[in-house]
């Protein structure tokens, strides 16, 4: 079967279910048409990982209601008259049968249809797991959820007509404030609040960004390994993508030194996505020396400096930027809530009132209610109180993290930068392949995140971002000797005590 027929194994629904749902949409949409020849049993239970008998039971119900049927010597088909209602709902929507011409994309749709960037979107949230160490989770059983909610009846008290009215497309001036303050003080980011626009989440301002200042075939650049979101913005508005190698250091800017055709650069200076890595002082000053001279935009993602567990992070490159090339991105994703939706950009003053009109154009502004509510939060200096006890427990969930790594894996595991963050990136020394690792961890109840979606090219040995951030404390150890006993393989030696 050519039709790609997605099955998840960590799923809680049933896998018989699974392959039944994907076989006929496959046929509603005419992925699967009718007389096409489905394979035995046996075969797609065997590329699928199934049980024969899971796939016989997909087989029979499909068959029953009328969209397969079986030749006795030949095999199963797709039936060559659908049922009746044919026009049913496919994942809860109604799907109609397609017609003979069906509506053209843009050329940034014919990408998004294409499935090319399909890997780089936001992975799928996992079905119930025992162990979950995705990364940039954040730990909700220590979020101060009573201090929020006064808050909230707070902002609703406050804010109340701001809420007859659509909302300010810059931001709600309370907060920028509040943000202002809060970012010259702990980043050294030199900006009024009038320069600041709210936007939800930084993938929005990056888009908008892009939509400001680039055309279809300029040349950015990026981190390789980096943002995979950064990747995704840029590759589907059809610009030129460079990537530029990451070490120690962050980013290798002397790689960009004789370029002049560059127009922005995506980089996350002060806790590099995903190796941890910060751009040291002289990159820095060396990256804004040549931006200054090649006219480019530094776009910088501070996306989450709040936790930083050894020393204090190096001045911002907006703190530093003298020609007003730099913008300065920063979300509340990680420090307070990620379904807030709130992010921030901080524009150079001649791109504060195109940025906000191209806001405007998108979604008339971000909800009032949220704004006012964090607004409230910052202002009783609660968020900085949350952020230094988060701060004290993740590092101590890092620190339990990858003492439980060198315990039980040894000498077949190397972890990566760790000074920040809510994750480490863990390189498996392994016989192997990345598909396999997360197949048997999640047969072990334990879900991984590959790392390869990070890196431009193909990386060996496989790469992992463990997340420490959502699990409970006592969760951590047994999840990673659950996966350890899932991997470690018992002809090796064994894990290091």
């Amino acid at each position: 079967m050519e039709v790609l027929l997605r099955i998840d194994p960590l799923s809680s629904e049933a896998l018989h279910r699974q392959l039944y749902d994907a076989v006929r949409t496959a046929i509603l949409t005419g992925r699967l048409r009718p007389g096409d020849k489905l394979p035995a049993t046996r075969v797609l239970a065997e590329q699928l990982s199934l049980s024969r008998t899971t796939v016989a039971e997909a087989y029979d119900q499909l068959q029953a209601e009328g969209y397969i049927l079986g030749k006795h010597g030949s095999g199963t088909y797709v039936a060559p008259d659908l049922p009746e209602d044919a026009s049913l709902a496919v994942n809860g929507r109604v799907h109609v049968r397609r017609s003979a011409e069906q509506p053209s994309f843009s050329q940034w749709g014919q990408k998004i249809v294409s499935g090319e960037y399909l890997h780089l979107a936001r992975p799928e949230e996992p079905g119930d797991v025992e162990f979950d160490f995705r990364p940039h989770r954040i730990d909700g059983d220590r979020f101060p959820w009573q201090t929020w909610n006064s808050a909230v009846e707070r902002a609703l008290e406050h804010a109340r007509e701001g809420l007859l009215r659509y909302p300010p497309s810059g931001g709600y001036p309370e907060l920028l404030t509040q943000i202002a303050t809060h970012i010259a003080r702990h980043r050294g980011v030199n900006c009024f609040p009038e320069q600041i626009a709210i936007v939800n989440g930084t993938q929005q301002g990056l888009n908008l960004i892009a939509e400001l200042l680039l055309q279809p075939g300029d040349h950015v650049a990026v981190e390789d390994p980096g943002y995979p979101a950064a990747r995704l913005v840029f590759g589907t508005r059809g610009l030129q993508v460079t990537y530029v190698p990451v070490d120690g250091e962050g980013m290798e800017v002397d790689r960009l030194v004789h370029r002049q055709d560059i127009k922005l650069v995506h980089v996350t200076p002060s806790h590099q996505e995903p190796t941890g890595a910060t751009l040291s002082l002289g990159r820095r000053l060396a990256l804004l020396d040549w931006a200054e001279r090649s006219w480019c935009v530094v776009l910088e993602d501070d996306y989450d400096s709040e936790f930083r567990y050894e020393g204090r992070p190096i001045e911002s490159l907006q703190g530093l930027d003298s020609s007003g090339l730099v913008v300065y991105a920063g979300t509340f994703s990680k420090s307070v809530l990620p379904g807030l939706r709130i992010g921030f950009v901080v524009l150079p003053d001649h791109l504060v009132q195109p940025f906000v009109m191209a806001k405007s154009l998108w979604d008339s502004g971000t909800s009032v209610m949220e704004q006012a509510a964090l607004a409230e939060f910052m202002a009783s200096g609660e968020y900085e109180r949350h952020i230094r006890r988060m701060r004290r427990i993740y590092r101590d969930k890092r620190d339990l993290l990858v003492t439980a790594l060198q315990r039980c894996f040894g000498s077949h595991v190397l972890v990566g930068q760790r000074h920040g963050g809510l994750n480490v990136l863990v390189q498996f020394n392994l016989p192997y392949s990345e598909q396999e690792i997360v197949l048997r961890a999640g047969a072990a109840g334990v879900y991984l995140q590959p790392g390869s979606r990070y890196f431009a090219q193909r990386h060996d040995p496989p790469i992992f971002l463990l997340g420490f951030g959502g699990p409970a404390a006592n969760r951590i150890e047994a999840g990673v000797t659950r996966l350890a006993s899932a991997l470690v393989p018992a002809t090796q030696s064994s894990p290091v005590a």
